[in-house]
Formats: structure tokens, C-alpha cells, sequence
């Protein structure tokens, strides 16, 4: 999961907390058949890109690398890399705990260098980074 320096990762106890903040054995809520479920920080790192994409969708906004997986459509376990998407490609969002679809509304492609975080979560799952399911 790679996303921008600054991005709100939904925790465990429902608290938002900046990415750069997360560490190893952090407890953060992950998107598993449709809920949100616990999960564990395997490990964070950081590093620069120099392009990022930012997607809006409902009430969410997120800024990814373009390798980003986000979570797509209906099905439970289907992602699609964000320079894939399209403006109504539908996505999965987090809003007041409660998951589900929204279309997105705007893609911007972002030139210049910024700080990216990636942040693993044990056995692969996702999180949610400003509202939006990424992997």
C-alpha cells in the first residue's frame, strides 16, 4: 500500500492517524468481504516518487503512486492498479465506518517529487488511507 506523506490511516480503535505515524504492530482496521476487520502493521517504509495520482470519490480523496492497488467495484477481493482508473470507475470507500462504493469523480495526476509511504499489513491486506481501500 503506497500512499502520500499525510494521508489518515483508519487504526483499530477508530481514530485516523498519519501515515508517517504508523508503525510495526499497530493495530489499523482493514476491508475483509465487505467489513472492516483488525489488522496488524507488518512493517512501514518511505521513499520518493515523482508522479502520484489523487483520486476523489464521494466524501473520499486519496493521493497514490500509480503501482497503488485500489480496491474496485463489487466484488469482495478485486482491485485495480490506480493509472487504471477512470473517472465513474467505482471504488471502495470507508465513511463513518460504514463500507461501500463510490464513484470517482476526479483523477489528477500529480508531476513533481513526493514522499510515498508504503505500510504492510499482516497477510496482505489492505488499509483504509483517507477513506479509500488500498492495497
Amino acid at each position: 500500500m503506497s500512499v502520500q506523506e499525510g494521508a489518515a490511516v483508519l487504526m483499530a480503535d477508530g481514530t485516523t492517524q498519519p501515515i508517517q505515524n504508523c508503525k510495526r504492530g499497530q493495530r489499523v482496521f482493514t476491508v475483509v468481504a465487505g467489513r472492516l476487520v483488525p489488522g496488524w502493521i507488518n512493517f512501514s517504509s518511505s521513499y520518493f516518487e515523482n508522479e502520484t495520482i489523487t483520486l476523489i470519490a464521494g466524501p473520499c480523496s486519496v493521493t497514490v503512486e500509480p503501482t497503488a492497488l485500489v480496491g474496485y467495484g463489487t466484488e469482495v477481493t478485486r482491485y485495480k492498479l490506480a493509472a487504471m482508473l477512470k473517472p465513474g470507475d467505482e471504488i471502495k470507500v470507508v465513511d463513518d465506518g460504514i463500507v461501500s462504493i463510490e464513484a470517482i469523480s476526479c483523477i489528477t495526476t500529480n508531476e513533481g517529487s513526493s514522499r510515498i509511504y508504503d505500510v504492510n499489513i499482516e497477510g496482505g491486506g489492505n488499509v483504509v488511507a483517507n477513506g479509500v481501500v488500498v492495497r
